[in-house]
């Protein structure tokens, strides 16, 4: 019940994790899934393993030391719960037959942190940069491999080829192709800064023109 408050507001289907799934079926839906939601457990460091962002209710680490950046951890209550000693069922198939002092850990964090937690988690936005000279040659294959951010700007520093009209060309809809807005002054980290400028995402990625992401690379 005190998880239905919480569910009732994500914007994304919810799936259960509990006793009745195997081993393998868990890890295959925290590996694919978009959020995982829980308390400290063994699913919360499957969701580090495999870096999907995490919202911990309450524990004594947090995912986000060896897992997934975005993990955040929403640890509350008294002293003596850290580090919590009664084990989440289902961590090794049962309790060790004690009933929790305080009546709950997750009593103590508010429902209306954890879903505007795991809501600012699942809106995050991916911004690619790029800064670009001559680049007609390779430009099309490396944004097609970034298709899938949610924006991509495009500085160029001067080109005399078609680089534009291959941009141009390609209709991708996340894209933003700037020109004469900046004056190369042989100072890449001055142009880069310059392309930063114009993003908007919680996340930026810079890459070159000449390289592509492995299809993978954006479900990370």
């Amino acid at each position: 019940p005190h998880w239905d408050a919480v569910i009732r507001e994500l914007p994304l289907p919810v799936v259960k994790l509990d006793d009745s799934r195997s081993w393998s079926e868990t890890c295959a839906l925290i590996q694919h899934a978009s959020l995982h939601l829980g308390i400290d457990s063994v699913c919360s460091h499957i969701a580090a393993a495999y870096r999907t962002p995490a919202v911990v209710v309450f524990g004594s680490t947090s995912p986000a030391i060896s897992g997934h950046p975005t993990a955040t951890n929403l640890s509350a209550g008294p002293a003596q719960c850290h580090p919590c000693f009664i084990e989440d069922s289902y961590t090794n198939g049962h309790r060790f037959g004690e009933k929790c002092p305080v009546g709950g850990c997750a009593q103590f964090v508010p429902h209306e942190r954890v879903i505007q937690t795991a809501k600012n988690l699942l809106t995050m936005k991916l911004s690619v940069c790029l800064i670009v000279k001559n680049e007609e040659a390779c430009i099309a294959a490396c944004l097609e491999s970034v298709k899938e951010a949610d924006e991509v700007i495009v500085l160029d520093t001067g080109s005399t080829d078609n680089t534009e009209q291959v941009v141009t060309a390609l209709n991708q809809a996340n894209v933003t192709f700037i020109k004469d807005a900046y004056q190369w002054c042989d100072d890449f980290a001055h142009a880069r800064n310059a392309a930063l400028a114009y993003c908007t995402g919680d996340w930026i990625l810079n890459i070159d023109a000449d390289e592509t992401l492995a299809p993978c690379s954006m479900e990370i």
